[in-house]
């Protein structure tokens, strides 16, 4: 089964060479399970990254995104789900920069959740000899109304 999908978002954590920016995400997914306690989504697509800061030329980015979705409810209130994404951009020059998401989160209840994000930003466009590799792990409470 195929799908589309759109994804914002909105950055200004000056955390990685992909900060303070606001990016848009357009990809068409394929469901390849979709039994009545877990899911799994492939949704390869298109990214498009503006930053806030620097030249107005190199403002606007375009990275090749892909996107991974795995969602297990182990009982009624107790629901897994796992996602992956990744965008990457290969320039003239031949250097490479990406930005890669790994979430974990956990339904507790109806309205209680719990989530591990690790996050990487890689760019190698900052010289010959030279590359630019951030990470950072989070943790959030959520409170569904």
């Amino acid at each position: 089964m195929g799908f589309l999908e759109s994804r914002s978002l909105v950055d200004e954590s000056n955390f990685g060479p992909h900060s303070s920016g606001y990016r848009q995400v357009l990809g068409y997914g394929l469901r390849l399970l979709d039994r009545e306690t877990i899911s799994f989504e492939v949704v390869p697509g298109v990214m498009g990254d503006y930053s806030t800061t620097g030249p107005i030329e190199e403002r606007l980015r375009l990275m090749g995104n892909l996107n991974q979705n795995l969602s297990w409810a182990v009982t009624d209130r107790f629901v897994v789900t796992q996602n992956f994404n990744t965008a990457l951009e290969r320039t003239e020059e031949d250097t490479l920069s990406a930005v890669m998401n790994l979430d974990l989160e956990t339904l507790f209840a109806d309205r209680l959740s719990f989530k591990l994000s690790y996050e990487v930003h890689y760019d190698d466009s900052t010289g010959d000899e030279m590359e630019q590799r951030d990470s950072r792990l989070s943790t959030s409470v959520g409170f569904r109304f």
